[in-house]
């Protein structure tokens, strides 16, 4: 088996399971180019667990790429940025989310192995366009499936987000019931015994606005607390 085989089997994204806030995407950004040398090679050196640690990661596979996402002078990666203000509006849907804020979390605890997140994805393999397919997303696609089922059954997080509308079968699969949506198809919701269950359109998809992140984040909230105790 090769390394990339490997990868695509085993690792699954960052954080730890026993996390409260989950978010599943469809597949690791960006294509084999200069920004990613070493991506699994990186993964691996740092024990090529299922999760492993956002940070690290990105500092193992140069200065580029952990300034750009984890560095003093971050900036708020495209996909992460809107689901960090997701999860800060959770957390605190009494407060504005500033924009410092959402770059701080995503510096210093988006991903973490000591935070309260994981950010993992259904496939383990990296395409830029979901229309370039090959052989190792479709030969561990059903693995990986299982595995996400078999972890949420196990770990039974406050919520998990899982993004990509072209991914609603899978996720479907992962929760074993279907998504019941709001009156935009901006999101569906359904509750796997206590967590609550989010499908979303993908964070870059067009007509998204921001102020709907900060929106969601109060709903979630709002539906994990009035959930009766009797279904907990």
């Amino acid at each position: 088996m090769t390394l990339k085989e490997e990868a695509a089997q085993k690792w699954f994204g960052y954080g730890k399971w026993s996390t409260p806030f989950w978010f599943i995407g469809m597949e690791q950004g960006g294509e084999e180019d200069k920004d990613h040398i070493g991506w699994e090679k990186a993964w691996k050196d740092l024990g090529g667990t299922e999760l492993i640690d956002c940070r690290d990661h990105h500092r193992k596979m140069g200065e580029r790429g952990n300034d750009r996402w984890h560095g003093q002078f971050a900036r708020l990666q495209n996909t992460w940025g809107p689901l960090i203000k997701l999860l800060l509006s959770f957390k605190h849907p009494e407060k504005p989310v500033e924009l410092q804020d959402a770059k701080e979390y995503q510096r210093t605890q988006w991903g973490s192995i000591e935070g309260e997140t994981v950010v993992a994805e259904i496939l383990g393999t990296r395409t830029q366009f979901l229309k370039k397919q090959n052989d190792l997303r479709e030969m561990y696609k059903a693995h990986r499936t299982k595995i996400f089922k078999d972890k949420l059954l196990e770990f039974s997080p406050v919520f998990v987000v899982l993004y990509g509308r072209g991914y609603l079968n899978i996720h479907e699969q992962i929760i074993g019931q279907s998504f019941q949506m709001d009156d935009e198809e901006f999101a569906g919701f359904t509750w796997h015994g206590k967590t609550l269950c989010i499908h979303i359109k993908h964070p870059v998809a067009h007509g998204i606005f921001g102020h709907q992140w900060i929106d969601l984040g109060k709903k979630i909230k709002s539906l994990v607390e009035s959930r009766p105790a009797k279904d907990n």
